[in-house]
This record gives C-alpha cells, sequence and structure tokens, in this order.
C-alpha cells in the first residue's frame, strides 16, 4: 500500500456568489457596452473583469 499525505493546509473554497461575481460583472460590463454604446469590442471590459478578478483573488 502506498501512503498517501494529506496536504498540511488545505484551502478553502469561495462561496458560490463570490466565485461567480468577477463572471457576472464582466458580463454585465459587456452588455452595457454593446447596448448602451453600441460598441462591440470587449477589450476594456475584459481587462476589468481582470481587474476584479485580481482583487478577489
Amino acid at each position: 500500500m502506498t501512503n498517501q499525505r494529506k496536504p498540511s493546509r488545505e484551502m478553502e473554497k469561495p462561496s458560490l456568489p463570490l466565485a461567480l461575481a468577477p463572471l457576472v460583472i464582466t458580463i454585465a460590463l459587456v452588455a452595457l457596452q454593446v447596448f448602451y454604446y453600441e460598441d462591440a469590442s470587449p477589450h476594456v471590459p475584459l481587462m476589468i473583469g481582470v481587474l476584479v478578478t485580481a482583487g478577489f483573488g
């Protein structure tokens, strides 16, 4: 038999709303840009989404 060690420090999983927040914020920003500003380039909302994700991480 192999002796499997458990990691000494397990990472906690985020709650579902916290895990989905960056995705929801990015989708909302892309929708705002497409429907309000009539611009289909997703670069600005995606960069904001990356920054939001980094802030949550």
